[in-house]
């Protein structure tokens, strides 16, 4: 009688054993084609080419900021948001900087753009003194840019 209870035991183990198998096999299938997918999509990022875009703002500001201060701020202030490789990936660069309108452009590409608005919009002091960043449209190109910096009401 127990030579008998241990022999369907056995076989029980035996048939739960090879259904994990059979379950890890089509895991392990699934797993590998999720990882392809992945790489796929990985290297259609790669492929595509990285756009720029301009950013055309305006600073608000208790005294008139210079280019390279206002340049610092941004830079320092979107470093410590996201991070340093973070900045040279996205790479934003003051294209122009009007000192008497206190308008400006930046450039920025296309996949980093939402990260560097919030990180102009988070500018509070340049150079010790009360300041806001507000941008204003984002655009495709410079000669569109610089016709909004001049055309724009705020």
């Amino acid at each position: 009688m127990i030579d008998a209870l241990l022999s369907i035991l056995l076989g029980l183990m035996l048939l739960a054993t090879l259904m994990l198998i059979r379950v890890l096999l089509k895991l392990n299938k699934l797993v590998k084609v999720y990882t392809s997918i992945l790489r796929v999509r990985e290297s259609e990022l790669v492929v595509k080419k990285l756009r720029k875009r301009y950013v055309v703002f305006t600073a608000i500001c208790e005294e008139k900021v210079k280019f390279e201060d206002l340049a610092e701020a941004v830079s320092s202030k979107f470093r410590e948001l996201f991070s340093e490789s973070t900045y040279y990936k996205a790479s934003p660069q003051l294209v122009f900087f009007d000192e008497n309108t206190q308008r400006g452009v930046y450039r920025v590409t296309h996949v980093y753009l939402d990260h560097f608005i919030a990180a102009l919009g988070l500018v509070k002091k340049i150079r010790d003194k009360n300041c806001i960043v507000i941008p204003l449209r984002t655009t495709g190109t410079l000669k569109k840019a610089r016709e909004l910096t001049r055309k724009l009401r705020f």
